[in-house]
């Protein structure tokens, strides 16, 4: 059948499947830092780090001293794993991976409504395969959180169109 025999799975299981080849493909060696690491990483990774261990939440801290480099939901997202693994690169990474996984889910998701299961499907495995999807869906970085916001954006909005839905047209303002 075409598409790698999509139409044999059910419904839930290949958005399993694509969850799980996601993640599996984002966490491998996610601890690695001479696979890719960037300056620009560190400095992001230690911001959330002060914030966390400093308890501080809307000003992002560095050194003592508010930085206000970058918006602060990419420190959130870090902070929110510390807990479970500490201040650390890897857990910073863990983070990203985390948001990159639910941005391929709002991918197959658009792009089933859009084109068809089967397309929405192949349209999140094109991208968590992708060179660039494998590079910064794991670095701590500001990339993937603003993939996600658009991706998530962009779906609300066709929902928004689709639906006639002001809850989704709301949703698609705050998201942008």
């Amino acid at each position: 059948d075409r598409y790698f025999m999509i139409n044999n799975l059910k419904k839930n299981e290949e958005l399993l499947l694509l969850l799980f080849t996601s993640s599996l493909l984002l966490l491998i060696n996610i601890g690695n830092i001479k696979e890719f690491f960037c300056d620009d990483e560190y400095l992001y990774i230690k911001i959330a780090g002060e914030m966390f261990q400093k308890k501080v939440l809307f000003i992002p801290v560095w050194f003592e001293e508010a930085a206000y480099f970058k918006p602060p939901f990419t420190y959130w997202l870090m902070m929110m794993f510390f807990p479970f693994g500490g201040v650390n690169i890897t857990t910073g990474r863990f983070s990203i991976a985390f948001i990159s996984v639910f941005t391929i889910y709002f991918i197959y998701l658009l792009g089933k409504r859009l084109y068809g299961r089967e397309e929405g499907y192949l349209a999140g495995l094109l991208t968590c395969t992708s060179f660039g999807y494998l590079i910064y869906g794991r670095v701590g970085m500001m990339d993937m959180p603003l993939t996600f916001f658009m991706t998530l954006s962009i779906y609300s909005f066709y929902r928004a169109f689709q639906e006639k839905s002001s809850f989704y047209g709301a949703l698609f303002f705050v998201l942008t």
